[in-house]
């Protein structure tokens, strides 16, 4: 963040003050983007499910958002505008931030936790490549992680910001996918899942053990959530009586955000469960739009620190046996 911007920062929280305005929410509140009719528009609501009301009134369509480590702010990427941008919590002031052109058509942005850096998926300019790049906020250098002609997608940070997980279809080959593991600053990517389903939009955990993923027999849009311990490599199934298409972890750790998505793939909502399967229950019911990538901001568990939780080398993850591959 430059001088200039912590200035404009530092401005807005002085008035949001003056205007009685918290510079970031003051209970749990989930960030997500709605899909309807028209250009697709970013929504807040309660961690119980109401008070359900628009962030911003911005014409163009947003993609997926994502809270800053503090809550103060929400960056995202959308259609209509090159670049991220990056609006303030308390003002809805908004500060557009450039892209080198290398990577287009940005999307699934999340803010690292240190809040220096954000990760996205982005085309490289090949119609059959898409990337993932994490971008310097204070100097705007851009780094390819993936570099490989497949699709790799949905990227999330380890919670101590060395690590990025994302799913790939480069291995084997134009196949399933499987989620892999890379250093934030680059390197060789290594495969968690390398199983013969299809394994996909990962979330790590707070405490930096888990990573939660949709698990697919086919090429459906709904799955199965699953949690991988990467402390022993083993995965389990968290059963849930509808197909999921998205996993969020809460701060806290015990619970997941998921989108839900019937068989018909025509309606999605935002539910919660506990890690170990139980209490799952709506906090949407919408029909007719589309709702996706709810993250929540908790104040109450804002700054405690995941470091030093981590056990393990990503080097050391072996993959299973030929003969538990599924």
């Amino acid at each position: 963040m430059t001088s200039t911007h912590r200035t404009l920062l530092w401005i807005a929280l002085c008035l949001s003050v003056l205007l009685g305005a918290s510079p970031r929410p003051t209970k749990p509140t989930i960030l997500f983007v709605r899909y309807a009719f028209g250009p697709s528009e970013m929504l807040l609501m309660d961690a119980d499910g109401s008070n359900v009301r628009p962030v911003t009134d911005t014409p163009h369509s947003v993609g997926l958002a994502d809270w800053s480590p503090d809550g103060t702010e929400i960056v995202y990427a959308g259609a209509g505008f090159a670049g991220l941008r990056i609006m303030s919590f308390a003002t809805g002031v908004e500060r557009s931030v450039s892209v080198p052109a290398e990577a287009v058509g940005l999307n699934h942005v999340r803010w690292s936790p240190d809040g220096s850096r954000v990760v996205f998926r982005a085309w490289t300019g090949n119609p059959e490549q898409m990337d993932v790049f994490v971008l310097d906020l204070e100097d705007g250098a851009l780094r390819n992680l993936s570099q490989h002609p497949r699709f790799d997608r949905h990227p999330t940070w380890s919670p101590d910001g060395t690590q990025i997980a994302f799913d790939s279809e480069r291995t084997p080959p134009f196949g399933p996918e499987d989620i892999f593991i890379v250093d934030a600053q680059g390197g060789a990517p290594v495969n968690v899942t390398r199983t013969k389903l299809r394994e996909y939009r990962p979330d790590w955990s707070p405490d930096g053990n888990s990573i939660a993923f949709i698990r697919s027999h086919d090429l459906t849009l709904d799955g199965e959530l699953w949690i991988l311990d990467l402390r022993s490599g083993r995965d389990r199934l968290i059963e849930t009586p509808t197909g999921i298409s998205v996993p969020s972890w809460t701060p806290d750790g015990q619970r997941l955000l998921l989108i839900t998505i019937n068989k018909a793939g025509d309606r999605s909502e935002i539910a919660v469960v506990d890690v170990d399967g139980e209490n799952f229950h709506f906090l949407t019911d919408t029909p007719g739009p589309h709702e996706d990538a709810a993250h929540m901001f908790d104040p109450d568990v804002w700054g405690v620190s995941p470091l030093g939780t981590l056990a393990g080398t990503w080097g050391g993850l072996k993959a299973p046996p030929e003969s538990e591959l599924r």
